[in-house]
């Protein structure tokens, strides 16, 4: 078992299970763990100059991850962290190597 009290161990599980060289098995039952039920992750993109948003559970998160990376190399780096009374606010650059 993980131990997640604090998010400095939660965030460092999240870029364990997704990130890895060439073909590299992820922990997708360390990434469902990570969530609520409930829970929803926003993925940010640009696409043709227009900034769009799609909301995904964690479990359609992690079946488009699967697609876009295949068995390629891949890794997350943070970007910045902010916590305040909200919530959490959390960026993180994509590293996808070809």
């Amino acid at each position: 078992m993980t131990d997640f009290n604090n998010i400095d161990n939660l965030l460092t599980a999240f870029y364990k299970c997704i990130s890895g060289d060439n073909n590299s098995e992820r922990d997708w039952n360390l990434h469902s763990s990570l969530y609520f039920l409930s829970a929803q992750l926003i993925i940010l993109t640009e696409k043709s100059g227009r900034k769009e948003i799609e909301v995904k559970s964690a479990d359609e998160y992690a079946s488009l991850f699967k697609g876009y990376i295949g068995d390629r190399a891949f890794f997350e780096m943070q970007k910045s962290l902010r916590i305040d009374l909200l919530g959490l606010e959390w960026l993180y650059n994509t590293d996808k190597k070809e």
